[in-house]
């Protein structure tokens, strides 16, 4: 009697559970993090993830503000943070350093799911169905991006296959119920926290409609890819209509990011692969390793085009004896391009400058996250191929069931053994340890009295440390960084802005000794004596303190903590004001100027005050959380407060009953004018766009939903 599908489905599910479990078991243990010291997770996304939990625990939601790096910056518009993300629940529920292991465990399940959709899209038996969530359990590439810490790729990678299988549902057979379901995959991907591989997942399928429509055309059956195709916009609309909460903020501060200058010179930034690293579709570490002595640069996660020694084999078989079958020729090309296009030629500028969206990624080289989608999903028509010759032999049925269960242990026994071997724990406080230093540092009681440390250097803080032992760092490492802070930064550090997109800021020198004491840095961390800076008090030299060097491991290194005497309040009365016209002419007056007497004003009040504040002037921080400030004022004049939050145009001030206009200060800062008198002033974060984005998408639901109901209405109604 034959298997139902239901059933074949659950024991299919009986059998990946336990196979996960062997190969990513490990990451499950209490008490541990990821090994890998080239992970992103510890030196960004777990700090990311704290400022989301410490905001729950607090009850207040998702957060829009957090304080721990950049000297604050937007949280849950930062589309890395990926919040909303389903398989990052655990971070909810859990400390960053607990939930970790388990979000990480259940992205094989989610991608060994996609291609046994896929499978199904395709047209495959159960045995090839099977194989290809086998394939995608254990798939080489997943598994060094996990290594990596690469959590906003995750998602895409692990629904690449989704959408593709998505995509051909629907030129298969269009209708409602298949946009519902190109579009249910789409909105997944919607919440992950980077679009690279979903981007390159979509021009496949973009591909895939290109060539069926060519073929379809020849045989004068054009209308159901053009149906096909404008279900598919709609599903996309939609997307985009339901993702607008997020969408929307987003592409209103993009204009802000140091990545809005993105060029040629960044789009190649990033290791870029030669022709040579195609040998690693024969062995992931033909080339090296970053697990070996002297290989800490070796990054295999982005090099690697190896997807598995036996699904690579089965795939030229499968392109050989199987191109006749729907959709192999097309996989074939597929994998074809995806390997040119991963190479750095002079090829790469025909994408760049003719795909809308391409130059918006950098490193090329994950290109090759789309070949092993089309080589593994060439190894199930390879493997059918296989299976079929094998049962027209004598005994074919039990021969070619044991040539699949061959097959299937070489894949799961590699697959566990790189699985472990790439994502090994160590125990928290071996990776996460809390350094003596601290100590010296008073108790962070910042809801009364806010205060900023700065690092100087890279190692001394290590990125990802300040939000676990309850810091606020000037430094930072997060792709999405506010431009304006970064050419603040600069101006600290070199005297001059410097631009460009960038990735890490760390504070390596001091130039502008103003600058530093504006944004509230009140005591700084040294490996060395600082005895040429006036205005320090030294309260304590460490020696052998724990430090985490990224892409090499865990250090010592001495520490001296200064309390910085100079060092501006996280609000005070403001100095001579200059105003200025443009952005151009405030970068050029905090050149000129000594921001401890003068605060330079974009635009400025309209009724500036004529004099600076008198001693009977008080002012009174009455309360401080991420994104939220009450503050009390009394003066016997009008006058400006200065606030050493980061401008951004989502800042917003309520003074009394009634809004006030929140000004850019001293080009990254903020400032308030105040009018004689006693008042409160209440400053908070709102991300711009966040407001329309929610409407948009509540009212877009209520529309899906309707129309949702209508569908399966109208065929109730048929029978």
């Amino acid at each position: 009697m034959p298997l139902s599908g239901k059933t074949r489905f659950a024991l299919g599910a009986a059998l990946l559970l336990p196979l996960a479990l062997a190969g990513y078991g490990p990451l499950l243990t209490p008490g541990t993090v990821p090994a890998s010291v080239h992970s992103d997770l510890l030196a960004e996304h777990l700090a990311t993830k704290r400022a989301l939990y410490d905001s729950l625990s607090r009850g207040e939601g998702m957060p829009g503000w957090r304080a721990d790096q950049f000297s604050g910056a937007p949280a849950r518009v930062n589309l890395q943070a990926q919040y909303a993300w389903p398989l990052d629940a655990p971070f909810w529920l859990a400390p960053p350093e607990r939930a970790a292991g388990l979000s990480l465990f259940l992205h094989p399940l989610l991608l060994a799911l996609a291609f046994a959709y896929l499978g199904l899209a395709l047209g495959l038996s159960g045995a090839g169905i099977l194989w290809l969530a086998m394939c995608g359990l254990f798939s080489p590439k997943l598994i060094l991006a996990m290594y990596a810490g690469w959590l906003p790729h995750l998602p895409g990678i692990a629904l690449a296959p989704a959408l593709l299988a998505a995509t051909i549902r629907m030129t298969e057979r269009p209708g409602p119920r298949r946009a519902f379901e190109l579009g249910g995959v789409g909105l997944l991907l919607s919440l992950a926290g980077h679009f690279q591989v979903a981007y390159y997942a979509a021009l496949l399928c973009l591909g895939w409609w290109v060539a069926g429509l060519v073929s379809r055309g020849r045989q004068g059956e054009r209308r159901q890819w053009l149906r096909a195709a404008g279900l598919g916009m709609l599903s996309l609309l939609g997307v985009f209509l339901l993702s607008a909460w997020r969408l929307a903020p987003a592409l209103a501060e993009l204009s802000l990011l140091s990545r809005a200058e993105m060029d040629w010179d960044f789009f190649r930034s990033g290791p870029l692969i030669a022709p040579l690293h195609l040998l690693t579709l024969l062995h992931p570490e033909i080339l090296g390793s970053p697990l070996d002595a002297g290989g800490a640069d070796v990054e295999l996660w982005e090099t690697a085009a190896y997807f598995g020694i036996v699904p690579l084999l089965l795939a030229v078989v499968g392109a050989m004896l199987e191109r006749r079958r729907p959709g192999v020729r097309f996989l074939t090309a597929g994998f074809a391009a995806a390997l040119l296009f991963s190479l750095d030629s002079p090829l790469l500028r025909l994408p760049y400058h003719l795909l809308p969206g391409f130059g918006w990624f950098r490193a090329p080289a994950r290109m090759l996250f789309i070949a092993a989608l089309c080589g593994t999903a060439l190894s199930a028509f390879g493997l059918e191929a296989l299976r079929a010759r094998l049962g027209r032999l004598r005994r074919g049925r039990l021969l070619s069931t044991l040539a699949m269960s061959v097959l299937a242990a070489l894949v799961a026994g590699e697959g566990i053994g790189f699985a472990r071997r790439y994502l090994a724990v160590v125990p928290q406080e071996e990776r996460l340890p809390r350094p003596a230093w601290v100590e010296a540092l008073p108790p962070a009681d910042h809801h009364l009295a806010p205060y900023r440390v700065a690092p100087l250097g890279r190692h001394i803080l290590p990125a990802g440390w300040a939000a676990r032992l309850g810091l606020q760092s000037v430094a930072g490492y997060d792709p999405w960084n506010l431009r304006h802070y970064l050419q603040y930064m600069d101006i600290l550090q070199h005297g001059r802005p410097e631009g460009g997109a960038r990735v890490w800021l760390d504070l390596e020198r001091i130039q502008r000794r103003d600058l530093l004491d504006r944004i509230n840095a009140r005591y700084l961390i040294a490996p060395a004596a600082l005895d040429d800076l006036p205005g320090l008090r030294l309260l304590g030299r460490f020696l052998d303190q724990p430090s985490f060097v990224f892409y090499q491991g865990m250090i010592a290194l001495p520490v001296w903590v200064y309390e910085n005497q100079q060092a501006a309040p996280r609000v005070s009365w403001a100095g001579e004001l200059r105003a200025v016209a443009d952005e151009e002419a405030m970068v050029a007056a905090v050149l000129q100027e000594d921001l401890a007497r003068t605060t330079v004003i974009l635009g400025g009040p309209e009724d500036a005050p004529a004099d600076l504040a008198s001693p009977e002037d008080a002012l009174r921080l009455v309360s401080w959380a991420p994104g939220r400030l009450s503050i009390e004022t009394r003066s016997q004049g009008p006058r400006v407060v200065r606030v050493s939050e980061v401008w951004h145009p989502g800042w917003r001030a309520r003074l009394d009953d009634r809004a006030a206009s929140v000004l850019r200060a001293d080009l990254a800062l903020m400032a308030v004018a105040v009018p004689a008198g006693a008042h409160r002033l209440l400053l908070w974060f709102e991300p711009p766009g966040e407001a329309v984005g929610l409407w948009v998408s509540a009212l877009s639901a209520m529309t899906l939903l309707a129309a949702a109901f209508g569908c399966w209405w109208r065929r109730r109604a048929l029978g």
